[in-house]
């Protein structure tokens, strides 16, 4: 599974993945309409650890086999917040984009995934290779999520006016050391210039993205299993 975490995928031209719903398939815009406050790394994955409680083994991640390739439904949901949470965590944000990081930070990732998910079952299935390429869709996504927050975080402490300040502030749950990477990352001329180039590109959209956090895919699956649902109680009830 290790080549799950290190294939590359190009994205805005310098390795981000671009914004937006992160699949093949159109964004969901029903989701998210009203802001939500993004904790980030600073809350636990409670309904990963109750379900993880339950079932005493590795989740199974359902795959939307149709369209994206890439996880579904309530799993999904909890394997890209736990994605998220460890990125955030243990992950230095300083690379432009997932396949720039340092293999031993794909690894370290690749193991704390497997002990909570069942990823061993991507390899039997007849869509292997496909399944990869989506579930390291979500991850790329994630990764350029976070060095995003980070940098809302970098500009909200001082920004490019008070550097030294903005070092200062450590963003909860994040060591000082991968602060201080993920600022001279925002330093550089590079990251400059393709902080510019994208803030002109997203003026020129005539509308603003509301894909949301959950893809098209799964918030489909999601709704039509909420329907089977409903559908077998009043069976039930009338029968």
């Amino acid at each position: 599974m290790a080549d799950v975490m290190g294939m590359g995928h190009g994205g805005d031209g310098a390795g981000d993945q671009p914004p937006g719903g992160g699949g093949f398939c159109p964004g969901n815009h029903q989701q998210d309409l009203v802001p939500r406050k993004k904790t980030r790394g600073k809350a636990k994955n409670l309904k990963l650890d109750a379900e993880l409680r339950r079932t005493g083994r590795p989740l199974t991640l359902p795959i939307d086999t149709e369209c994206t390739f890439h996880p579904v439904g309530k799993p999904c949901d909890y394997f890209t917040r736990e994605v998220g949470i460890y990125m955030w965590r243990n992950i230095p944000l300083d690379r432009s984009g997932w396949k720039n990081v340092d293999q031993f930070e794909k690894t370290s990732l690749d193991v704390h995934l497997k002990a909570k998910f069942d990823l061993a079952q991507v390899e039997k299935d007849i869509h292997a290779s496909k399944i990869k390429g989506g579930i390291q869709q979500v991850i790329q996504k994630r990764f350029s999520d976070r060095k995003h927050y980070a940098k809302v975080e970098f500009l909200n402490g001082g920004g490019y006016a008070d550097i030294e300040g903005a070092r200062n502030k450590v963003p909860e749950d994040m060591t000082k050391e991968n602060w201080h990477k993920a600022i001279r990352h925002f330093l550089t001329p590079e990251h400059i210039k393709r902080s510019l180039a994208n803030a002109a590109c997203r003026g020129k959209q005539r509308y603003a993205n509301r894909g949301g956090s959950s893809s098209y895919a799964s918030t489909s699956f999601k709704e039509v299993m909420l329907y089977i649902s409903i559908y077998m109680c009043i069976r039930i009830v009338f029968i």
